[in-house]
C-alpha cells in the first residue's frame, strides 16, 4: 500500500460497476487517498448507500462518461463495455467486473484478500505511471561527467546559447 499510495493519492477515478463492486472499489480507493468523482451502478441495491463517493447515479456507461468528463476523471474502472467510453475520454481503463471479453484470463484475476488487493493497487499505480501527470523530471546538469548525459549536455548548451 505504501508503494502505491503516492501514485493513487488525489487521483480522480470514475467507477461504473455492479453495486457491491462499486462499493468495494470506492472504499479501497478512498483508503488510498483517491477520489471517486463518477460512481455509476446499473441497478439499485442497499450497498449503494455505503459507497464512498459524493454522488452515486443509477444509469449506464453514457452516464458515467458524462460524469467522468465533467468531473475530470483520470482513470476509469469498469468492465469491457467501457472500452469505447475510455477511448472517447482519452482515459486508461482498468477492467473489473463482468463481462471481460477483450482480455484473455481477465475473468480469472484474483480481486479479494491480501493478494488480490495488493495486485489491484499495483495495477492501478502502474496504469497511472504511464500518464504524464505533471511530475517534475530529474535535473541533469550540463556539466555531468556520465556518458549517458553527454547528448543532453550538447542540447542544453544549444538551447541556452552558452559555450564551454
Amino acid at each position: 500500500m505504501l508503494d502505491t499510495h503516492f501514485m493513487l493519492g488525489m487521483t480522480r477515478m470514475a467507477v461504473a460497476a455492479d453495486p457491491d463492486l462499486l462499493n468495494g472499489f470506492s472504499h479501497l480507493l478512498e483508503g488510498m487517498g483517491a477520489q471517486v468523482v463518477a460512481a455509476v451502478a446499473p441497478a439499485n441495491a442497499p450497498a449503494l448507500k455505503k459507497v464512498a463517493a459524493e454522488t452515486v447515479k443509477l444509469g449506464d456507461l453514457e452516464e458515467m462518461e458524462k460524469m467522468a468528463r465533467n468531473q475530470q476523471a483520470e482513470l476509469i474502472i469498469s468492465n469491457s463495455h467501457a472500452v469505447e467510453s475510455a477511448e472517447r475520454l482519452g482515459l486508461p481503463l482498468l477492467r473489473a467486473g463482468f463481462p471481460q471479453y477483450d482480455l484473455l484470463g481477465g475473468y480469472q484475476k484474483v480481486w479479494i484478500g491480501y493478494q488480490g488487493t495488493r495486485q489491484t493497487l499495483f495495477d492501478l499505480a502502474n496504469i497511472l505511471l504511464t500518464l504524464e501527470r505533471g511530475e517534475i523530471h530529474p535535473y541533469r546538469s550540463i556539466y555531468a561527467q556520465k556518458p549517458e548525459y553527454y547528448d543532453g549536455a550538447e542540447k542544453a548548451t544549444e538551447d541556452t546559447g552558452l559555450r564551454h
